[in-house]
């Protein structure tokens, strides 16, 4: 008689599977030893780690677009999108400078992002630039230049969004203090936490649901957008990411460390908990949306600067999101009875 397994059973790794996930391993490792010291550098240094991945972002989202190729048009096309998404992503910092900010302004760039704020009128401007190229080369389509302004608005929030959350709490800490120290233990350490918190969520929720997804996926949510995302991968990255994400946020509070001090911190651990819910439900929307545009427009990836990730917009597609959802979370708890009702 035939002994039946009992309990859930799991997937088996064959070879491929093995070596795909070592380079993407080897390859986040890498990564993230690069990325880290920006981190904790912030101000300056940290805005050119931004600066780059919004030129990077740009460029593989238009090398989705299907058009013929002509050097002058891909060169206009190229440097207004980078431009239009610069422009946008650092629009506080610009916005300061235009108001004739003085020379100590410049000290410390952290000192631009106290909100987050996009203009109406560079949005309009970078709308009509990408039609008025739809006027004037044949093959680039009022669909492409719809597609190019809205992917343009949501990278540079996301973008943006990643600068307030690193800069917001040297901003809480040390306010308009032209002469606060260039590098001090605050902002390398207490104002990366944040940053770090968003981080380690995002990504915990991609860690979880591609080894639940690996191991236990048999449903599949929705295979014409991506075919390997499970049911089991979607509630095992949930589960992963509310557990890493709470738990730093929590232990750092309960040692003095707070997310940020105030708001994020141990008498307010409720909020923490319900950040570390919502990252991951947008985490893994995003993840569906940049997977979708790759579905529609036939590509594998959106570069090959990550071996085993892809390109950097295969890497930041669910970052993107979360740091949109955490910016907003944290500006909307931080000006509760003040600024609270005007932003909505």
């Amino acid at each position: 008689m035939k002994k039946i397994d009992q309990g859930i059973k799991h997937n088996e790794l064959n070879k491929s599977t093995r070596s795909t996930m070592k380079t993407r391993i080897i390859t986040a490792v890498i990564g993230l030893s690069i990325i880290i010291p920006f981190i904790f550098l912030g101000d300056w240094f940290y805005a050119a780690l931004v600066a780059f991945l919004s030129v990077v972002s740009t460029i593989e989202i238009i090398r989705c677009l299907k058009v013929k190729r002509s050097v002058p048009y891909l060169i206009g096309l190229y440097l207004i999108s980078i431009l239009v998404s610069l422009i946008m992503v650092f629009w506080p910092f610009l916005l300061d400078l235009f108001k004739a900010a003085t020379g100590e302004a410049w000290f410390h760039f952290y000192r631009y992002f106290s909100q987050l704020h996009i203009s109406v009128l560079l949005i309009f401007i970078g709308f009509a630039l990408l039609f008025l190229m739809v006027v004037f080369h044949s093959s680039f389509t009022a669909r492409d230049a719809s597609f190019l302004f809205t992917m343009l608005i949501v990278i540079s929030l996301g973008l943006q969004s990643l600068l307030f959350l690193r800069c917001y709490p040297s901003f809480l800490h040390w306010g308009t203090n032209a002469t606060a120290p260039f590098f001090n233990l605050y902002d390398s350490f207490e104002a990366s936490l944040l940053i770090i918190y968003v981080l380690i969520a995002t990504f915990m929720t991609d860690t979880g649901a591609y080894f639940f997804g690996l191991f236990f996926g048999k449903r599949k949510i929705n295979e014409r957008i991506s075919p390997k995302k499970t049911y089991a991968g979607f509630v095992g990255g949930i589960i992963t990411s509310f557990v890493f994400s709470a738990g730093f946020g929590l232990i750092l509070s309960a040692l003095n460390h707070p997310l940020l001090e105030g708001y994020l911190d141990l008498n307010r651990w409720y909020y923490i908990v319900i950040l570390s819910i919502l990252i991951p439900l947008f985490s893994t929307l995003g993840d569906f949306v940049f997977s979708s545009i790759k579905r529609f427009y036939d590509i594998k990836d959106y570069g090959n600067l990550l071996p085993g990730h892809g390109g950097i917009l295969d890497r930041i597609d669910s970052l993107l999101f979360s740091l949109m959802i955490s910016a907003i979370f944290v500006w909307i708890i931080a000006n509760i009875g003040s600024e609270l009702v005007f932003l909505l």
